[in-house]
């Protein structure tokens, strides 16, 4: 079997840049899928600054000691970030994408079980993760299930606007 042309490495500061740009770039038709189910003045107000907090969730992700990129020739291609709660060995992978121009080439599967692997280097049991049931995140949801999530709750949220 060849071996990726990628690596993954702790993230660094300097590739939050890139990975921030990554993370703008796939949520852009989530936040425009939003948009459209919700409407422009409910959206105005709850995610008119989203591009800002994500660059900031990314951020602190990242560098928050469980995150990692997938770098190819010195660019970063994917990123992905993790958290522990050790007391019920139990872990949830965070934010992650990968860069438009190198989806379906292994890089996300790579991404998550390398995530895997250092949960269960840590002695932790299960793993969950989050994402939403509109159309902006159907990829998503199949890179997932494609790592073998299986069981999933369904959830909903709701906006009103106060008059």
């Amino acid at each position: 079997m060849e071996k990726p042309k990628w690596h993954i490495v702790k993230a660094q500061p300097n590739h939050i840049a890139e990975a921030c740009d990554i993370a703008i770039d796939a949520w852009t038709p989530i936040r425009d899928v939003f948009r459209h189910e919700i409407g422009a003045e409910l959206y105005a107000a709850f995610y008119s600054n989203w591009q800002d907090e994500k660059r900031q969730a990314v951020t602190h992700e990242l560098l928050a000691s469980n995150g990692y990129v997938a770098v190819l020739d010195a660019m970063v291609v994917g990123f992905i970030s993790y958290k522990v709660d050790r007391r019920n060995k139990v872990g949830t992978v965070g934010t992650n994408a990968v860069h438009r121009a190198y989806r379906g080439q292994g890089i996300g599967g790579q991404l998550y079980q390398h995530v895997f692997d250092c949960l269960k280097a840590e002695g932790i049991s299960f793993v969950k993760v989050v994402t939403g049931l509109d159309e902006g995140h159907a990829p998503a949801r199949r890179a997932y299930e494609k790592a073998g999530f299986t069981a999933n709750l369904k959830s909903i949220c709701y906006y009103k606007k106060l008059e």
